[in-house]
């Protein structure tokens, strides 16, 4: 059965396909390296006022992860849920409560007295989901109604109460791609905009209602993943050379975001979610099925072998009462073209070495 594809991933299958393969090569980059031009050029007419942002490189020594390859493959890795359909993003609220975005569902995981795993849809509208985040102690995501020719878009949120029910509060622009959220200290909401290479700063004015929506970055070629940590953005792009980077984005004291830092490369694959661990970054790997361990001393100084899973969208690091931190929670959506309950539209553990 064919996939249901979000706009980021129609795109990306078009340049792969494009580039006639998904051999993967990579770089850590450094002072005067080539490929210092910005990912994406496009930028919407409206956004006159905040224009494509130039990058610059980075040189950094941090000390190193206590991780140590070899990584084990899928002998660390167990299923615990074979049927989450089209799963794309996961998060841990902060006291535990695990929530799964996958097809036009927001599922919560709860664990069983006898370990097994059960899941509750809170979403029940005819709306594609892709990213979920916490603000204060409400829910939001983003999702995109793919049978409607214009591609509208929407704001979803829902109070974290012990029967949580999210609806669409907001419309945000048509044909944008929204796709990975994160969330700054200050409660406001930013969106990457994969079709249109904007991240969105949603601020509120209360729980449910927004108050405005601005570009806080363009030029971003199919910016995807996205995370706040320490007065800066962490995103990943594909750009059109097919070359999937990590970038970093300064948060400057006025609120506008700085000049984006290239971390790391690879090319003819998909960088997808990120996650801050120990002094770097674990970034999933959607066509190798792999997790990067990387940080700015070693860069990539850690994988695991090869299709260890299947398309992984995203990750997080497990918390208590139902997982411990030495556990990573796995969104593994499957191959580009083959929806299959085996090969994919699961939720996977896998256990840190």
């Amino acid at each position: 059965m064919l996939r249901d594809f979000n706009g980021f991933e129609c795109a990306a299958i078009v340049a792969l396909c494009f580039a006639g393969g998904c051999t993967s090569s990579d770089s850590r980059m450094g002072p005067g390296e080539p490929g210092a031009s910005a990912a994406g050029s496009a930028s919407d007419p409206a956004s006159n006022s905040q224009p494509a942002i130039a990058y610059s490189t980075l040189a950094a020594t941090v000390p190193s992860s206590s991780v140590r390859p070899p990584l084990p493959g899928r002998a660390a890795r167990t299923v615990l849920d074979e049927e989450v359909n089209e799963a794309e993003n996961l998060f841990f609220t902060d006291d535990g409560r695990l929530f799964v975005s996958g097809g036009e569902d927001i599922y919560e995981f709860e664990r069983t007295p006898d370990g097994r795993f059960t899941k509750t849809d809170h979403f029940d509208e005819d709306c594609r989901v892709e990213g979920i985040i916490q603000s204060g102690q409400y829910l939001y995501g983003v999702c995109t109604r793919n049978n409607d020719l214009t591609l509208s878009a929407f704001l979803i949120a829902g109070e974290l109460s012990a029967q949580p029910v999210f609806h669409t509060i907001a419309p945000l622009d048509a044909a944008s791609g929204p796709n990975g959220m994160t969330v700054d200290p200050e409660g406001r909401i930013y969106i990457t905009n994969s079709l249109t290479q904007q991240i969105v700063r949603v601020t509120l004015a209360s729980p449910l209602e927004v108050g405005r929506t601005e570009i806080w970055a363009n030029g971003l070629s199919l910016v995807n993943g996205i995370k706040y940590l320490d007065d800066a953005m962490y995103v990943t792009v594909l750009d059109l050379t097919l070359i999937s980077r990590l970038l970093r984005i300064p948060l400057l004291s006025d609120g506008s975001a700085g000049r984006p830092e290239r971390l790391y490369e690879r090319a003819f694959t998909v960088l997808d979610d990120i996650l801050a661990f120990e002094r770097g970054f674990i970034i999933t790997d959607f066509v190798n099925g792999t997790l990067i361990f990387w940080d700015e001393q070693r860069g990539a100084y850690a994988e695991t072998p090869t299709q260890t899973f299947y398309g992984p969208t995203s990750l997080a690091q497990g918390r208590a009462p139902m997982f411990s931190e030495g556990q990573l929670v796995v969104a593994e959506k499957g191959t580009f073209t083959v929806r299959d309950e085996v090969d994919g539209d699961l939720l996977s553990m896998y256990e840190l070495p």
